[in-house]
């Protein structure tokens, strides 16, 4: 895995949620260090992902947690709280039989963080296409337009 376009990835999307500041790029470096060692995903390595990315960010209540109130992603509400963790459950089964861009639109579909959703969702679609032996893919912020593409095609709007 060529450590540039890593960087330029996390820089990136950063960038898409408008985060340009050096502290959250090492935090994304640790976070992503942090996925790639790991071999399957489960609850536990989602939510320290999670935890890595945004510590700092967020209070203790949501740092490293599913949310457990509702959120509004641009025109529409995140899946209801109460059912994230059943969601994160099936999507962790599914995401080997899917296209890493399908599970990431799933994954972004739940939304089962109150903020880091758009950072980790893309982390995780580069962590499947790497174990799929495939090349990550680097969303640019000058591209964001055609990559909510993907979430109006899928009826998600971003």
């Amino acid at each position: 895995m060529n450590q540039i376009q890593v960087a330029e990835f996390l820089r990136e999307s950063n960038a898409i949620e408008h985060v340009y500041d050096l502290e959250s790029l090492g935090q994304a470096l640790v976070a992503w260090d942090y996925l790639t060692k790991q071999k399957k995903l489960t609850h536990e390595v989602i939510l320290t992902t999670h935890r890595l990315l945004m510590k700092g960010k967020l209070d203790k209540e949501n740092l490293g947690k599913y949310r457990k109130v509702a959120v509004r992603i641009w025109d529409h509400e995140g899946l209801e709280a109460g059912k994230i963790n059943q969601a994160m459950s099936n999507w962790i089964v599914n995401w080997e039989q899917t296209d890493p861009r399908t599970a990431h639109i799933a994954y972004e579909t739940i939304h089962p963080f109150i903020d880091g959703n758009g950072r980790t969702g893309r982390m995780f679609m580069n962590w499947m296409f790497i174990q799929r032996g495939e090349s990550i893919v680097v969303i640019k912020e000058s591209e964001k337009y055609e990559y909510y593409k993907w979430f109006e095609k899928s009826s998600v709007r971003k």
